[in-house]
């Protein structure tokens, strides 16, 4: 006789399986929820992580962006201060030019030490921009048929490829370390020509490193303005050449007249004759 035959096996074997297949549905059904809730809840999570990678990277970016332009603010006040006080020890004598002299020499070391911890800041803590195609050159000007990628150091790629650059950054360090040597002895023009040495090399070296852009842009580095961008038509270029020709030489001569005017030392004996 069947194993099955009774109508009391064929209930048992029907209620097992019927048991069976709920148990089987019921898991299914839980599983699929519980992973589509689960997919849910990560979606969400992935989301709220990217937001908030993407607000702690615009913060680092504000942050190190104040940091540079503090950075960059004082080191043109030392430079002003620097050049300003040279030029104040040129042209008078006693205890004013004395604390000029401290001023100066104060003020030099700030720049020095300014200008080393923003060349190392811009080698190693920030991005650089590096124009990998541009537009051929005789298209139309156009500041968006370019690429430009971000990339560690990039702003000294132009002291790899073009080495007399690296004279201006030089310059800017010997410059300031000449006029704090020279702050304090009988050569004021020799710190004046100093410090001018060193304003020279410190906006040549911005200069440089930048090149060929003129205004980088943080949310799309492709459309950042270079030279070529900014160029404008040969038309332009002629009209303002010529009038550098004309008006140059009438501004040197205004300028060269009014340091003659100027020129010498100024004491109180000075002040009392003239005023």
């Amino acid at each position: 006789m069947s194993r099955f035959s009774s109508l009391r096996s064929r209930i048992f074997l029907a209620s097992a399986v019927l048991a069976v297949l709920s148990i089987g549905v019921a898991l299914y059904v839980v599983n699929g929820r519980v992973t589509r809730e689960a997919e849910r809840t990560l979606q969400r999570q992935v989301l709220a992580t990217g937001t908030l990678v993407d607000q702690l990277s615009t913060t680092r970016t504000h942050l190190f962006t104040a940091m540079a332009q503090l950075v960059a603010d004082v080191l043109n006040v030392a430079l002003l201060v620097m050049h300003g006080a040279a030029y104040l020890r040129l042209r008078i004598d006693g205890p004013v030019a004395y604390r000029a002299g401290r001023i100066g020499r104060a003020a030099a070391i700030v720049v020095i030490v300014l200008f080393a911890l923003a060349g190392v800041w811009v080698a190693t803590g920030i991005d650089g921009y590096r124009l990998t195609s541009v537009a051929t050159g005789n298209a139309q000007s156009n500041p968006l048929g370019k690429t430009v990628v971000r990339a560690a150091g990039a702003w000294l790629d132009n002291y790899a490829t073009y080495r007399w650059m690296v004279a201006a950054p030089v310059a800017g360090f010997a410059g300031a370390a000449l006029a704090y040597l020279f702050f304090f002895k009988r050569h004021p023009l020799v710190t004046l020509c100093g410090t001018a040495l060193a304003v020279t090399g410190v906006i040549l070296t911005a200069g440089f490193s930048l090149f060929p852009f003129i205004m980088p842009s943080s949310s799309q580095p492709s459309n950042s303005l270079t030279a070529w961008d900014a160029v404008s038509s040969h038309r332009t270029l002629q009209i303002m050449f010529w009038v550098t020709v004309v008006m140059l030489p009438v501004i040197t001569l205004y300028t060269s007249w009014a340091y003659a005017k100027m020129r010498g030392k100024i004491d109180v004996e000075t002040v009392e004759s003239e005023y």
